[in-house]
């Protein structure tokens, strides 16, 4: 039996060190922040499994994506939060980063 599907786990990269440097009321605020509009950017309409920290796991069961739609994926996602992790970097600590992984 052949099954396919998609893992897709976006993260923060950056995290750990944000998070020592930041006020942790407004380091939580922040990541909630850039992890909805993470979620708001959910194109593809990948299944939340869990939020662990500054990552997402999401999923699909099936496998109708194309790498093309991963990419257009990733690319929407990363740019959704670029404005936003600029003006972050800039007014507290740099730099805050998006990274993706999929299987």
């Amino acid at each position: 039996m052949n099954e396919t599907g998609l893992l897709f786990i976006p993260d923060i990269s950056g995290y750990t060190k944000f998070i020592n440097q930041t006020e942790l009321d407004h380091s939580s605020h922040i990541i909630s922040e850039l992890l909805e509009l993470i979620l708001d950017n959910n194109t593809l309409n990948l299944q939340l499994a869990e939020v662990e920290g500054d990552a997402l796991f999401m999923y699909c069961e099936d496998g109708r994506f194309t790498f093309e739609d991963i990419q257009a994926q990733t690319k929407k996602m990363f740019m959704s939060i670029c404005c936003c992790t600029s003006i972050v970097e800039f007014a507290i600590v740099g730099p805050v980063l998006l990274q993706m992984s999929s299987h």
